[in-house]
Formats: C-alpha cells, structure tokens, sequence
C-alpha cells in the first residue's frame, strides 16, 4: 500500500503532464493491432470503444476509475483506428498470388526512379484486357529517360510480383509497407510501352493530386534544367522531397557524415521556409508605419508563415517528417496568435495524435519514430535547460559563438534521441554526425534554406533563378563536407541489431526520462541501461532459408554468412547482410569444415540437423521443411539441440501476407 501511495503521490504532482502520455497510449494500441497474429473484428472493437465511452460517462466524477477507463480506451481507440484504416485500404488492394507476365493498361499517376536510375511508372484504373484490377502497379522500365507525362495513359506487356515478404523473422515486413502504399503488385516491362487513350475518369480529389504531382514534376525538371546532376538531386529532395535521383554514393556520404536528415523534408526545412516568411512579412510591414502601428505584425505574419508551410508540405509531397513538422510550426504560429506559449511537449503531442489518427500505420515507420524523438528531445532540452543560456547581446561576436554553441547541443541531443531508432532500423551509428553538423549548418542556415525559399516564392514568375544557382553552390559545399566526413576512419560503424524487447526498454526509458518533470524522471536511465544490455543478447541466425527453399544461407565463424543459390538474388544477399558481418555468394554447394558444413553429391548437411540442396529440397531433424507454408525461416543451434523459427508464425495471416487481400475476411 506505501508503494501504491507513493506513487500515486507523484502522479497528482506531476498531472499538468498526463496528457503528453496520450499518444503514448495511443502508440501501444496501435501497437497491439500489428501485433495480433489474426485480423480482429471491428465490430467487436467499436463496441468496445463504446463501451469504454460509456464508462467515462458513469464514473466521470470518480477520479481514479475514470482514469483507468479513459486510458484504455484511448488504447483500444489507437487499435480501432487502425483496424479501420486497413479495412479501408483492403478494399482497393488485391496482392497477386504469384509471378506473372500479362497485358497491362493503366493510368500514370506517378513517376520515380529506383536506385539504379530507372524509371518507375505507377499506375492506377489498372486493367489486363477487360478485368479491372484493384490497387496500384508500380512497374519499372529500361529507359533512364521520363517520355511520358503524368495524368497519360499507357499500355505494356509486363512480369509481375507480388511486393517482396519478409525474409527473415522478425525481419521488415516489406509487403506491409506496400499494402499501406496501396500497391497490388511490382514489376518491370517486358515490351515497350506505349501511349493509349485513357477511360479513366479522375474524381476531383484525383484531379487536384494530380495537378499537385504535375507540380512537383515541373519543379523537378526546372531545377534539374539549372542545376548539375548532384545539385538537383539534393535540391529536389528538399524541395519537392523526391529522392529518388540521389545516387546511392552521394546518399551514403551524407548517411555516413550524420546528414541524412537534411534529404528528408523535416522541421529543419519546414522551420526555415516557415521562419522566413514571418521575418520577410514583419520587415515589409515595418516600412508601413500605418501597418506597423494599427496591426500586429507577429500575428499577420504568423498567418502567412502557416500558408507558406502549407504550400510547402504540398509540394513536398505530404511526407511523414514533413506533416509532423507543418504541425508543429502551424501550433508554434497558433502559439502566437493566441498569445500562448508556443514551444512546448504538449506541442509534440498534439502533433503526434494529429498524425496518429491520421496515418497509425506510420508508427511503424522509422521517418515517424526518429522525427518525434528528436523534436522531443530538442524541446524537453529547451524546457530543462533554455533558462541558463543567456549571451550579451550587444556584442556580435557572442552571437556568432553562441550559434555554434547551439549547433553543437541541438546536434547533440537529437543524435541521442534519435540514436537507439538508428541502431534498431539500419544497424549503423554515423560517430562524426557532431563534426558533420558543426560545418554543414552555416552553409545550410546561411545560403541553402533562404534562398530554397526565394527560389520556391520566385519560381511561379521564372525568375528563380538566381537564387537557384546560390543553392546549387551550397549543395556543392554540402557534398564536398560529406565527401571529407565520409571518408574519415571508421565513418561508417555498423552496430547489431538490438533485440525487440531491448529497443522497446530504451524507448520506454527514454519517455519516462522526457516526459517527467521530477526527479523521478531519472529511473528511465535505469531502463535504457538495461535495454543496452540487449547487445549482449544479439544473435544471428545459424542458418536462414527463402520462400522459395532455393536460397540458403549458412552461417560460419565470425559471423560471416555463406550464401547457397543458382542464382544470387542481390535484394535477399542485402537484407540479410544487415545481420552478418559479410556476405560470401556460392553458386554450386561446397563444403565449410569450419561451419561444420558437409556437402556430397549435390546436398548438404550443417551440422547434422540442418539437410538442403539448391532444388528446394530441406529437412531439420531429418523431417521434410515446408518453407512455402513457413514463408521462409531462420534456424538457431544451441548446446542441445536446435530450434527453427519459421516466418509465418512471426508475421501472422493478416491482410498484407494473405492471398487476395481484398477478400480477407475477419479472423
């Protein structure tokens, strides 16, 4: 009962807090949705929610009840939300079952290119001869050249395949993404492709995505029209945020020197476009005494800086980072108008339930998860700590101190936060993001992100530019930074994977550190210690087996990986090197005495318990493997035996990894 008290005691002093804890609750339902290993019903789940309402109602004047009833049901709230979401979704995809070639006739709603620099056509009204299907196609060409133009139509005989599933367990489930993209099937063209007459009909929130699109095509070929080759693939990513012209080297430079983020439209970019324009409106009303005098300037330009941040998440194509940070700087300009404090957690809240409810599915997304742990943990910085930085400032040369004083700690603190999510996602660590940082933000404070804003105010008119070729010289400063940040010692640090209940216990520690005010915050640290300790629990899998059962992988000393197929697929090689050290290709079976692999007359045994050939034919324990049922598995060798962990049972039947989506019923 003291234990009880005492912390319930802390609770009441810390209840101008609780709120910051409701998309936290939120996130957990969600949580539970994609954990379930079966579709639950919605019908079961809305009366639920209704039940939980109804509850709030009887016992809103008992404190304690109340707050039990209201928790859960924001929890089964963020778990309805979802299941509706994907309902609706479900009804517009229908994965194919298996690789086909056929007739396709579609209308481009969208042009990209993939890493090797070949184009993407998406499709949607897609038909092969008179069936309609349902879904987006995303289908690759051979050209490196764009012939066709948003909003035509287009026929073409193409190989199809369902979106790739996850290839180890507990692995990315790729083919959930593609389900919550609303892709049916991936592709390339097997014919050329030619222009048709379209029967599509666009409804007008089509035509205005589509207009939208043409938009941020144009803007794209403009800048690519001025600019170098490596300049407008930057400068198109933090414009329009398409990046799919950015070379992977170029990409791995900016990875490697810890600026990454700077390609991803975030509340770096939304900032500096938002900032601007209520500087530019609160200077040109100055020279009005009239204005200046018989209207609030801040609050006028807080209005014009919200428009501007509108046009700009438009055109930049409603990323996750992008909607978080229209948000945030939206409520910081409300803040303003209203007369309210504008920076603050509850700002970060409202702005995650805001998305939450929108988009849950992006919870999964490491774009959501690192942008509001690095917002978080800017701000819960600003609120501990804001009060001790205070600088003369009638002297210019602390302003100029201070600035990279507040680059350093900004960098700083946004690493840490975001760090354990970099561990878990990418199995990498940048160790000179701080340097990197240090000498990239007075090129982009100073000649990158003021004149991306003059150019996009000036572009309309084509007189842009100017500022565009200022641009284009920053970008140049920015990739011969990375190029010297990339190239030092040890840039590129690969980590291990932590385990799930690892990363969830850092997170965990790190909200209760974030969120509390009192010192009671500090038994987070306790947490994230425990977490780290995941480290020491990391194991690669001894042996891992495809879909397919014709791609193997052994694992040898050091953890390298041995990889077994007739035909080295490259995508499974990738993803499955995140967990080894390297990746060793063999295209006929060999034996490995320091595996304890023996092969004879085209099959192999590992270790005893583990047989396979190339032709799909597996046993563990000397019993026939169905890998088309498993979906695929890893095995792991013990002392006393081995255990097989096959993917299926890690994923479940749910609506992305079952045949025909659309038709996938409740469980």
């Amino acid at each position: 009962m003291f234990l009880v008290k005492r912390i319930s005691q802390r609770l009441l002093s810390e209840q101008t807090r609780w709120f910051l804890w409701c998309p936290i609750v939120l996130m957990l339902g969600i949580s539970f949705y994609f954990w379930l290993p079966s579709e639950p019903s919605l019908i079961k789940l809305l009366l639920i929610v209704e039940a939980f309402l109804f509850l709030l109602y009887i016992y809103r004047q008992n404190g304690p009840l109340f707050f039990i009833f209201l928790t859960l049901f924001i929890f089964t709230l963020g778990t309805f939300n979802t299941k509706l979401h994907t309902h609706f979704i479900a009804k517009h995809v229908s994965m194919i079952e298996e690789k086909e070639t056929t007739y396709l006739k579609g209308h481009i709603f969208k042009v990209d290119y993939n890493n090797k620099g070949k184009m993407r056509l998406w499709l949607d009204d897609v038909s092969d001869y008179d069936n309609k299907r349902e879904g987006y196609y995303r289908v690759t060409l051979q050209s490196k050249e764009n012939k066709f133009d948003l909003g035509s139509c287009v026929e073409l005989v193409a190989t199809l395949m369902p979106p790739s599933s996850v290839l180890y367990p507990d692995g990315f489930q790729f083919d959930r993404q593609a389900f919550y993209q609303g892709i049916s099937a991936t592709g390339y063209a097997e014919s050329n492709v030619f222009e048709t007459d379209c029967s599509y009909k666009p409804r007008i929130t089509d035509r205005v995505k589509e207009s939208v699109a043409i938009a941020r095509e144009k803007i794209s070929k403009y800048i690519s029209k001025h600019l170098s080759a490596e300049q407008s693939a930057v400068a198109s990513a933090i414009l329009v945020g398409d990046k799919s012209h950015i070379e992977e080297p170029l990409y791995k430079q900016y990875r490697d020197s810890g600026l990454a983020h700077f390609l991803a439209i975030s509340g770096l970019h939304m900032g500096f476009v938002t900032m601007f324009a209520f500087f530019l409106i609160r200077l040109l009303m100055a020279f009005f005494p009239f204005l200046a005098l018989n209207f609030s300037s801040k609050k006028i330009a807080s209005v014009v800086a919200i428009v501007f941040g509108l046009i700009y998440l438009i055109i930049s194509g409603f990323s996750v980072s992008a909607l978080r940070a229209f948000i945030m700087t939206s409520l910081i300009f409300l803040g303003f108008i209203f007369d309210r404090q504008p920076i603050s957690m509850r700002t970060v809240a409202i702005a995650a339930l805001i998305v939450l409810m929108i988009e849950p599915q992006v919870l999964l997304t490491a774009s959501f998860q690192m942008s509001f742990a690095a917002a978080a943990g800017l701000i819960d910085f600003y609120e501990a700590h804001g009060h001790r930085f205070h600088f003369n400032k009638s002297k210019p040369t602390h302003y100029v101190f201070y600035y990279f004083i507040g680059v350093l700690i900004a960098s700083a603190v946004a690493t840490a936060a975001t760090m354990p999510f970099t561990f878990y996602h990418f199995g990498t660590f940048a160790p000179y993001t701080l340097l990197g940082n240090f000498l990239a933000a007075p090129v982009i404070a100073f000649l990158v992100m003021p004149f991306i804003f003059l150019a996009l105010l000036l572009m309309p008119f084509h007189i842009a530019l100017l500022p565009l070729k200022v641009v284009g010289l920053g970008i140049s400063l920015l990739n011969h930074i990375t190029s010297f940040v990339s190239g030092l010692p040890h840039a590129d640090f690969n980590v291990p994977q932590m385990p799930m209940w690892a990363f969830f216990l850092i997170i965990f520690g790190g909200l209760w550190l974030t969120l509390w005010r009192r010192r009671w915050r500090l038994y987070g640290l306790v947490f994230i210690a425990v977490g780290l300790l995941g480290f020491c629990f990391v194991r690669s899998p001894d042996a891992l087996y495809t879909a397919d059962g014709k791609t193997i992988g052994i694992r040898a000393p050091n953890n390298h990986l041995f990889v077994f197929a007739h035909k080295q697929n490259k995508f499974v090689q990738s993803i499955w090197g995140r967990k080894y050290k390297t990746i060793i290709p063999a295209q006929s079976l060999k034996s490995i005495d320091a595996a304890s692999l023996e092969c004879k007359k085209g099959s192999c045994t590992y270790l005893g318990l583990f047989e396979f050939d190339l032709d799909g034919h597996l046993k563990f324990y000397r019993q026939p493997i169905d890998y088309v049922a498993d979906k695929g598995g890893a095995i792991y060798f013990y002392k006393n035996g081995a255990r097989k962990k096959e993917i299926r049972k890690a994923v479940g039947y749910r609506p992305w990894n079952t045949v025909k989506t659309a038709q996938t019923k409740d469980l």
